[in-house]
């Protein structure tokens, strides 16, 4: 009977030793990277340098674990002590921790491992940052999942005192030679005021210099109602996550500007209008990583009467003090609008961006940022993380830059192009 029940046993020591090999696996092949570069993104919120965002981690990570399993030994040595106990306690740590930082706490950790996985790319580990960037998933700049909760009247844009071209080519303007109507001029800020009389109000021709050489300001509300109608919300599909940004219409022909980080790897992507409108063929036409911009395209030809698009301004003419207005899709809350003031032409991280105090959060990025003119001078890209209103944003001539009659290489996400 011994041996019967010797025999029977047998293949349960086998299963069990099995799953702490897979448990162990798991935690040292896995969970052990997964969770230094979680660590890496906490250290990241006190110090840039590497080794110190590495070190402290793993310090942390080889003590915690060995801690806890010397609590669970046994202190009489005539007990005996299960074989394996030091490793599984160890490996899984390790893989809780990982989990943590994946799943646990997603959002509240996806911000620190983003900016970490910047960190590594200019620190030469770009292994260590893609994995960041997969623990993090959607960009925290890019936006939410939530549903927008609020509703918006398209007939706002019927007293837009500000009535962009629509023209086939994105307008751009130079805001040092390009001139709109005299500032002491109160048609445009009167025409803002609702009427009876149905009337296409138009500022001074922007493509012409007024007489005075001055050109017309416009406050926030009146860009709003011009430009909101030109500003969309992007909803997509990215590694199992719902997520979504902001984009604006450039031109007539339906091309969407917005941020490389917002789509992605993205396996679908929408774009919803102002009105509501839905389009699930969305093309990419061109994106570039290094300066985080993409232009995207829907097909115009859909709409009644297709919005009319921004006017792309000169960045390089952007001076510090001068007010902004951004419109965007923070944590979903579609078309939100918010202002500051320019704070600074700065170079980060290799590149060069606009700091700027109108606030934004994760769903802005991609939206417009625009000076008092109406020109759009900016693509909001990022907030810095543990900072107050100091938030970035990319100068639009990288924009206009990508901007071409062709684009051979568009690609469609998870549908035939039009």
């Amino acid at each position: 009977m011994n041996n019967v029940s010797s025999d029977q046993s047998a293949p349960a020591r086998t299963g069990l030793r099995l799953l702490h090999g897979v448990i162990a696996f798991a935690g040292i092949g896995i969970g052990l990277p997964l969770a230094t570069v979680g660590g890496m993104s906490v250290m990241g919120l006190a110090t840039d340098n590497l080794w110190v965002r590495l070190l402290v981690p793993l310090v942390v990570l080889a003590v915690v674990p060995l801690v806890i399993a010397d609590r669970l030994l046994p202190n009489d040595p005539d007990k005996q002590r299960r074989p394996g106990l030091v490793r599984d306690v160890i490996s899984g740590t390790w893989a809780a921790t990982a989990l943590i930082f994946v799943a646990a706490a997603g959002s509240l950790t996806a911000g620190p491992l983003h900016a970490e996985a910047e960190r590594l790319d200019a620190d030469g580990w770009s292994r260590a940052a893609w994995l960041g960037r997969w623990m993090a998933g959607p960009d925290p700049a890019s936006a939410t999942s939530a549903d927008p909760t609020t509703t918006h009247d398209p007939a706002v844009a019927t007293t837009s005192p500000i009535e962009p071209p629509t023209t086939d080519k994105p307008a751009t303007a130079d805001p040092a030679t390009t001139k709109l109507a005299d500032a002491s001029d109160p048609k445009p800020s009167d025409a803002a005021k609702p009427t009876d009389e149905k009337t296409d109000v138009k500022p001074a021709d922007a493509t012409k210099p007024s007489p005075t050489g001055k050109q017309q300001e416009y406050s926030p509300a009146e860009l709003f109602a011009a430009y909101a109608p030109a500003v969309v919300s992007i909803k997509l599909e990215h590694r199992g996550f719902s997520a979504g940004g902001t984009g604006f219409f450039i031109d007539a022909k339906g091309t969407i500007a917005t941020n490389h980080h917002v789509i992605e790897d993205a396996s679908e992507v929408r774009v919803k209008l102002f009105d509501g409108t839905e389009f699930d063929r969305v093309e990419l036409l061109v994106s570039d990583p290094v300066v985080d911009l993409a232009l995207l395209r829907i097909d115009p030809s859909t709409l009644p009467k297709p919005p009319a698009p921004t006017l792309l301004g000169d960045s390089e003419t952007v001076q510090v003090g001068e007010p902004v207005s951004v419109i965007g899709n923070p944590l979903g809350l579609d078309h939100t609008l918010t202002n500051g003031i320019v704070s600074a032409r700065r170079v980060y991280e290799g590149e060069r961006y606009i700091q700027m105090s109108a606030p934004i959060s994760p769903g802005n990025s991609g939206g417009p940022v625009f000076d008092r003119y109406g020109f759009v001078i900016g693509v909001s890209v990022a907030g810095m993380v543990g900072g107050q209103n100091l938030n970035l944003a990319v100068p639009v001539s990288q924009l206009s830059a990508m901007v071409a009659d062709e684009y051979p290489n568009r690609r469609s996400f998870g549908a035939s192009s039009w």
